[in-house]
């Protein structure tokens, strides 16, 4: 997630801070939440299309290593380096 804007969003709201972005409930609420109302029928999508379930990580994914330089995510890459997030998303 966007660090900045989760730190405005915590401030905001009086949440008490968080050393990791992946393991605080509350932002993971706050992400469901949004992924809720950008990707629903009112957004235009079908039902097979909302996303189900997700992971979070600790960092942006950077030019070079995750990404391409022109920002294309290197998707074989990811698969790999994230391969237990991802297998425990299908569990």
């Amino acid at each position: 997630p966007n660090k900045e804007a989760i730190d405005k969003y915590i401030s905001e709201n009086g949440l008490p801070a968080v050393t990791s972005y992946t393991d605080d409930e509350n932002i993971r609420a706050l992400v469901k939440a949004e992924i809720k109302l950008r990707v629903s029928t009112q957004a235009g999508f079908k039902s097979f299309e909302k996303v189900s379930n997700f992971a979070l990580i600790d960092k942006e994914f950077q030019p070079g290593d995750e990404l391409t330089q022109t920002l294309k995510v290197r998707r074989n890459i990811v698969f790999d380096k994230y391969a237990k997030q991802i297998e425990a998303m299908y569990k």
